[in-house]
């Protein structure tokens, strides 16, 4: 499944990684880490146990399985078990950096990421980073780094096409950020987030018919939802760092 939504989490079976709360894995951590698994996810773990148990690259699975469950005390503690083994584990930063923006830790997951973006092939934590940068205003960061990932493999092409889009709303170029916006799969385009930046950016371009129907539309799932809300530049509401 290469479908992405929101930021970058990485498993220890493959570096590959998408946006927020999922994740492409070479080995079915995603399909086996699921309420309801726990002996087959006993089982998963105690075979590798014996052969991995020193390795940094155990422990981020074992993190990310609990993390994927929605038990992120337990994944933290097993990242930090990783870090242990290998302090610039890129995997183990990035994912614990997540953890700390879902719990609205902006500068713990800001270094965290930072940290992690020092691999040069940690794509993911790229993401996150730039995310962050955008988060708080520091555009001019945020946007450089998202230019030097247009080359980033195919698996991360939607989460720097989401990030492209918010930069050009943020530049004017707002003709451009609805060809990036145009460019998502439906799934991610219709995430709230998201499309109001894309109705903002319609507006701003004088297509104020499409803007309005797109308006409908997200207010049609959501009647809570507030136009006014969009922020350019970014897709979720600033916090404090």
């Amino acid at each position: 499944d290469k479908s992405d939504e929101m930021t970058a989490v990485e498993h220890g079976d493959s570096s590959a990684s998408e946006q927020m709360n999922t994740a492409v894995t070479s080995v079915p951590i995603r399909a086996l880490c699921k309420k309801g698994n726990s002996a087959n996810i006993s089982k998963y773990f105690d075979q590798l146990y014996k052969a991995e148990r020193k390795t940094a690259h155990y422990w981020v699975k074992v993190g990310s399985c609990y993390q994927l469950l929605g038990e992120n005390k337990k994944a933290l503690l097993y990242y930090n078990k990783a870090l242990s083994l290998n302090k610039k584990d890129e995997r183990a930063l990035n994912n614990m950096g997540i953890i700390y923006l879902a719990d609205k830790k902006y500068y713990p997951a800001l270094k965290l990421f930072s940290q992690a973006s020092e691999n040069k092939n940690s794509t993911a934590a790229k993401i996150n980073l730039a995310n962050v940068y955008l988060r708080f205003g520091q555009i001019e960061e945020g946007c450089k780094l998202a230019e030097s990932l247009r080359t980033a493999n195919e698996t991360f092409q939607t989460s720097v096409t989401t990030l492209l889009g918010f930069c050009s709303l943020k530049h004017k170029n707002y003709v451009g950020a609805i060809t990036y916006f145009n460019q998502l799969p439906e799934k991610i385009r219709n995430l709230q987030e998201i499309a109001l930046n894309h109705a903002l950016a319609l507006k701003l371009n004088g297509q104020e018919i499409e803007a309005k129907a797109l308006y409908a539309k997200i207010q049609k799932q959501d009647h809570n939802a507030d136009p006014y809300r969009a922020n350019v530049g970014s897709f979720i509401e600033k916090g404090k760092l």
